[in-house]
């Protein structure tokens, strides 16, 4: 008992500190080795979505997409069935931005919260989750656990279970 506790409880740590080590985009050369791939625009809810999977023991890489600057190309290269695109309505996400930049002191940053080119941001995201054939979540005023949820269960009908890990 003692030992599965053990192993269990380093599993974890391993894999919080690999969703740490690929968060935004970070180390895109090792998404292969990501159990589970989240994408979408900034202030999606990626991050979190990624460390609360973390804290059950997936190991989680988040990858943001960014008006004029194409995804990783490896982000196309691995199974589709992991990557998650984090879709979010326009409204919702420009009242996130709206908080990001008050709390940032910057008001300056207009085309972050400007409603045409928010939608054209989520308009291009779809285009890459279609491009990819990944699935999309929509987090639109969803609490982290029910998209966590979803997504587990998307991933337990695609790969055999054993466990915690989904093989």
């Amino acid at each position: 008992m003692y030992r599965e506790l053990n192993h269990q409880y380093f599993d974890r740590i391993e894999s919080i500190e690999f969703t740490l080590s690929h968060d935004d985009g970070m180390s895109p050369q090792r998404l292969k080795e990501s159990e589970i791939i989240l994408t979408g625009v900034s202030r999606s809810g990626k991050t979190p979505l990624s460390v609360y999977l973390a804290m059950y023991g997936w190991k989680v890489a988040n990858v943001p997409l960014v008006q004029e600057v194409p995804p990783p190309p490896e982000l196309f290269e691995v199974d589709p069935q992991r990557v998650f695109g984090l879709h979010i309505g326009a409204s919702q996400l420009i009242a996130h931005r709206k908080k990001r930049l008050l709390s940032w002191n910057n008001h300056q940053n207009e085309s972050y919260i400007d409603q045409q080119s928010v939608r054209e941001e989520i308009r291009n995201a779809m285009f890459v989750f279609d491009r990819g054939e990944f699935t999309v979540i929509n987090v639109s005023n969803k609490p982290i656990e029910s998209t966590a949820n979803e997504i587990l269960n998307f991933m337990s009908k695609r790969f055999k279970y054993g466990g915690r890990k989904l093989e």
